[in-house]
């Protein structure tokens, strides 16, 4: 069966999560935020739109954004405000009080974003968990959506140990979680950032990607290298956007490792089957 896929990166929890009275279900758009007109998904939209599943992506607004040295002073006075009328400020902006505090923030993002979908059970849409259930669920006309987290700051911060990141990446595997963008616009727990912020945004901004990379390899040693590996073993699928130049070639090269162990392991199963 062909499909077209189209990438429009839209976010569909992230409505929620900044305003918890708009969901996914509903039309209803928040106002009075330059970015929010266009950029939310709502089911009644992709089914008017014949829009069969989407990828909803759960990003975690990084702490390091506050702290950004924004050069426009009118820019600086409605950060400032925003942070003092945002009662909500803590709880939606990465938590790295505790080592897992990002994680549990992902945990409860990942919770609202469920219960939407279970609110919207009329309007005959599902999440798919596993492979087969996207074949079930695409059979059935259900529109569909996947989970995906973009940035591996949601796996905890530092000084995280290696097993508690690992436990927490199962976790989320286990919660219906097929696809990870490694990076994004800081560097987390596991690797270096390209950027990805439009430069003339970046300047008005004060970022600067080369800043804020401490990694010397472009990845955290060998807890990115466990956390990698352990993703492709439970077949995540990792996106590489954002992420600098020399982790991408890290994941290459554990990839085609993985690939050539796989393919011996193969091998071998083979001839003692002869």
């Amino acid at each position: 069966m062909e499909q077209q896929v189209i990438d429009i990166h839209c976010h569909p929890a992230l409505k929620t999560w900044l305003f918890p009275s708009h969901h996914v279900y509903d039309t209803e758009m928040p106002r009075g935020w330059e970015f929010s007109e266009n950029c939310f998904v709502n089911i009644v939209n992709m089914q008017t739109g014949n829009v069969g599943m989407a990828v909803s992506v759960y990003y975690l607004p990084e702490k390091a954004i506050l702290d950004l040295n924004i050069r426009n002073i009118i820019d600086k006075v409605l950060l400032a405000v925003l942070k003092l009328v945002c009662a909500r400020l803590p709880e939606i902006i990465e938590d790295v009080s505790t080592p897992s505090g990002p994680f549990e923030q992902i945990k409860k993002y990942i919770a609202m974003f469920e219960n939407d979908i279970k609110v919207a059970r009329n309007q005959n849409v599902a999440i798919a968990y596993s492979y087969q259930d996207i074949l079930d669920l695409t059979m059935a006309g259900k529109t569909v959506f996947l989970h995906s987290i973009e940035g591996a700051h949601a796996l905890g911060c530092p000084p995280i140990d290696q097993e508690t990141l690992l436990s927490n990446l199962e976790w989320l595997f286990d919660a219906g979680i097929c696809q990870i963008t490694l990076g994004h616009f800081f560097e987390n727990i596991l690797v270096s950032t390209s950027g990805g912020i439009p430069p003339d945004m970046a300047f008005q901004i004060g970022y600067d990607p080369t800043t804020v990379n401490t990694y010397p390899l472009g990845y955290n040693g060998d807890m990115a290298i466990a956390a990698i590996d352990r993703m492709l073993e439970l077949g995540i699928i990792i996106d590489l956007g954002h992420c600098h130049p020399l982790a991408k070639a890290m994941v290459f090269d554990r990839n085609n490792l993985a690939a050539q162990i796989n393919a011996h392991s193969y091998l071998r199963i083979q001839a003692l089957g002869k």
